[in-house]
């Protein structure tokens, strides 16, 4: 879609960078409410202080704008993570915490956790390269695995689970919450993003990843 002068210099006479941050804030919300298939760039633009024309202009396409609304909350997700500190703490109690502040940083992102399952279901093809490599990069000196590895030397933890597997099970646990929110409710009546319940979940997340971590197969 052509772009004019007009709006180009309609743009310099604004904040660029304020003017793409309220796009993506809009457009996660609208690809988070309808999907990729069901979200509207005319909607976007209805409820931003810009035009679908000049979505067209910094973003391309409606692919292209998806893909970059992914990468910012994927980046801000992942950096809540890097800040994880469990500096000090014994094996047992180091990776509780991975498991409480992962399901915290979950709780506190459903619509990352949306973005992803709507990612998936195009079978990942943009976190199979830019995000990917990303997590790929920082894993290569995953201390999840460094503490892991330290439990089971010492006895405390079964040997036939690994890294991967200690981030899935939070993971899951995590993600089902936000994913499922309106199936819960329908059936069993339940938010399973209500506030109050935040606490108790959050030390069941530490529960659950501990009592498999010391539950050695028969």
């Amino acid at each position: 879609m052509a772009i004019t002068e007009t709006d180009v210099s309609a743009v310099l006479r604004r904040d660029p960078a304020a003017v793409k941050a309220d796009i993506l804030r809009v457009a996660t919300a609208e690809f988070v409410e309808n999907g990729f298939g069901g979200a509207r760039i005319d909607e976007i633009a209805a409820r931003t202080q810009s035009t679908k024309r000049m979505i067209y202009y910094y973003f391309h396409s409606k692919e292209a704008l998806f893909t970059r609304v992914l990468d910012y909350t994927f980046d801000g997700f992942w950096q809540k993570e890097s800040q994880v500190d469990m500096t000090g703490l014994d094996p047992a109690a180091a990776l509780r915490h991975f498991a409480e502040e992962r399901f915290a940083a979950f709780y506190e992102n459903s619509d990352f956790v949306r973005l992803l399952a709507i990612e998936n279901v195009r079978a990942a093809e943009h976190l199979a390269t830019r995000a990917a490599r990303q997590i790929q990069q920082v894993q290569a000196a995953d201390p999840v695995r460094e503490i892991l590895a330290e439990g089971v030397a010492a006895g405390l933890f079964r040997s036939d689970i690994d890294a991967i597997d200690v981030r899935m099970l939070t993971v899951s646990f995590a993600s089902f919450r936000s994913v499922f929110r309106a199936t819960v409710a329908t059936i069993y009546h339940r938010d399973m993003l209500d506030p109050a319940s935040m606490g108790f979940y959050r030390r069941l997340a530490g529960d659950m990843l501990i009592a498999t971590l010391t539950t050695f197969p028969s």
